[in-house]
């Protein structure tokens, strides 16, 4: 239940802040790792639950990665605009 609750929220959180899109991101990741654990488990002999939990963490960790390079080029953006304030107090 974790995996669908917690993951696909922290991985959505890494790509926007925004308060509508977040919720709208967390759900549309819940379903692909549900849908995806499903179907991955219906040809095989493993439950659905691995195949969900590790699917939620690839996407989280797609996003953790999507998401640092962001947040990089967001301070590289913001150096390049305001030098002294991105060095900070002298």
């Amino acid at each position: 239940v974790l995996a669908l609750l917690v993951t696909p929220a922290a991985a959505a959180a890494r790509l926007t802040a925004s308060p509508v899109l977040l919720p709208v991101l967390s759900v549309a990741f819940a379903l692909v790792a549900m849908e995806g654990g499903i179907l991955l488990a219906l040809g095989s002999t493993v439950p659905i639950s691995p195949y969900v939990t590790t699917i939620s963490f690839l996407i989280y960790l797609g996003c953790r990665l999507a998401g640092g390079r962001r947040g990089a080029q967001g301070a590289l953006a913001r150096a390049r605009l305001d030098p002294v304030g991105a060095a900070g107090p002298h």
